[in-house]
């Protein structure tokens, strides 16, 4: 049987330091969590999802506008299961900040 590696997906704020998604592998034994890489490029994703079934990641962008509205938006991110690395796969309107 092959030993499953687990990923914390972490949305942050990106108006100070931050720079968007943190990607950490989590160690089962400790809980450790270990920073592989940081998904950027995308403003405050601040709220995150897992989709229940699939390997695909949803955020929600605290942005004021988006699509040339006042409104934020909802990106969603192809997870690789074997680093972690999310590559985008969509972004649509929320209909509100």
């Amino acid at each position: 049987m092959m030993a499953t590696t687990t990923f914390a997906f972490i949305g942050t704020s990106t108006q100070s330091k931050s720079k968007g998604i943190y990607i950490c592998r989590v160690d089962p034994k400790t809980g450790q969590l270990e920073q592989v890489a940081v998904a950027t490029g995308l403003a405050n994703p601040s709220f995150l999802a897992l989709h229940p079934v699939l390997p695909i990641l949803y955020s929600i962008n605290e942005i004021g506008e988006f699509a040339g509205a006042p409104q934020g938006a909802l990106s969603a991110f192809a997870i690789d299961t074997a680093s972690g690395r999310l590559t985008p796969v969509g972004a649509a309107p929320t209909g509100g900040t």
